[in-house]
């Protein structure tokens, strides 16, 4: 605000000395002192607005949780917020805690896993060699009744005959269920030890999980630069020491150091006329007498309100700066910038004190022959205290600041 302050201060007093030396002008000529006046001259013009902002990573990296620590890990250490960090530094360590339950969860899911597993194959095994016996049995009853089947019906009653023919079918049908119950059990067992090793599978997972996560319980930088730890809408560190994080959750980011830009904000009234490619004049706050060229990289579409409390609404600018001052610069620091959003060689420049308004549009009062017409005009870029005349006038005229007491006939006021 200071700077902004300090602008229109310059421009306005800029203006009065202007509006003095073309007043004093007007004497010298002999006009009439009732009315002062200014004569136009095609003249450079140039208008600037203040914004401020901070110095950003054009490229931050950003550091989530690694993705082996899985579910949740509670933070244990973390470096200093804004520190510079170097390649492979550490950031933040993790209580090994939870890693280490995990572990000695899946290690005893493990055993007991390979326990549940040797009992059913030594269950398969008993009961495949009972199962076994009983077709045996079974076979061997079979082989009896085949062999001492009463079939003579000259030696055997009817009645034993039949009886010799359901003894032999059921011998059969005995040796049939024992062999149909011992594929019945090989495949349950089958079955089951498959699902034991789909479980050995799962646990042997969670176990590597768990592992892998003990390895992962420092967090290390990628790269050198400025460790930025993220922030809740309160401005404080959103994943302090000691609380619980999440696998994939963001962390921090690291800001290289070669690689900023600005991110400043302008007022929404002052932005009328910015757009990308405009040139800029950036300045650390802690180093004003250190400027850098910019160049405006983007304007945000929306105008927003950088305060929830305050309804005054800002247009995001990005300023891309034409070199980096490495003794002064790092990201999160504060800056002015002063951007040019007009500028011309050569114009017709007046005071915005000599343009009138009215329904039609703008007008100026012109002297001519000793008397003052209406005379309408086309605005074009305009500053503190000046505006440009795009059409209407011409280098020489003679125009009053004020408005006349009386018109010459025949002007269109």
């Amino acid at each position: 605000m200071i700077g902004r302050r300090a602008l229109l201060i310059l421009a306005v007093v800029g203006g009065l000395s202007l509006l003095g030396l073309w007043g004093l002008e007007g004497m010298l000529r002999g006009e009439s002192s009732a009315l002062a006046g200014v004569q136009v001259e095609e003249r450079p013009f140039r208008s600037e607005i203040q914004a401020e902002g901070i110095l950003e990573a054009r490229s931050a990296t950003v550091l989530p949780v690694p993705r082996e620590l899985r579910g949740r890990a509670t933070v244990a250490w973390m470096a200093a917020d804004g520190s510079l960090v170097a390649a492979d530094e550490l950031l933040m360590r993790f209580d090994p805690s939870e890693m280490e339950r995990r572990l000695e969860e899946g290690q005893a899911e493990l055993r007991t896993n390979d326990l549940e597993a040797e009992k059913t194959r030594k269950a398969s095994e008993a009961k495949q060699v009972e199962l076994e016996v009983q077709r045996r049995v079974a076979s061997f009853e079979l082989g009896l009744s085949e062999r001492f089947q009463k079939t003579d019906e000259v030696i055997f009653s009817r009645h034993e005959i039949i009886e010799s023919a359901i003894d032999r079918e059921l011998a059969q049908k005995r040796e049939h269920h024992a062999e149909e119950l011992q594929r019945l059990q090989g495949g349950l067992d089958a079955t089951e030890l498959d699902l034991l090793e789909i479980q050995r599978r799962s646990a042997e997972r969670r176990l590597g999980d768990a592992q892998g996560g003990l390895k992962a319980l420092e967090l290390r930088a990628p790269h050198g630069g400025v460790l930025q730890w993220n922030r809740n809408w309160q401005g404080e560190i959103s994943s302090p020491v000691g609380a619980q994080v999440y696998s994939g959750q963001p962390l921090a980011e690291i800001d290289p150091l070669d690689d900023l830009q600005a991110q400043v904000y302008v007022l929404e009234a002052d932005a009328g006329g910015l757009a990308a490619g405009a040139r800029a004049t950036v300045v650390v706050e802690a180093y004003p007498r250190r400027p850098v060229a910019a160049t405006v990289l983007r304007v945000e579409p929306v105008a927003q309100p950088r305060n929830p409390a305050s309804p005054v609404q800002y247009f995001g600018v990005v300023l891309a700066l034409e070199r980096f001052d490495e003794e002064i610069m790092k990201p999160g620091q504060r800056v002015r910038a002063r951007l040019v959003v007009n500028e011309l060689d050569q114009a017709l420049v007046v005071p915005r004190q000599a343009v009138f308004s009215d329904d039609q549009g703008a007008f100026v009062y012109r002297r001519e022959d000793g008397r003052y017409l209406v005379q309408r005009v086309a605005l074009g870029p305009s500053s503190t205290g000046l505006t440009v005349v795009a059409e209407g006038l011409d280098s020489g005229d003679w125009i009053a600041l004020e408005a006349p007491a009386e018109l010459a006939e025949g002007s269109d006021g």
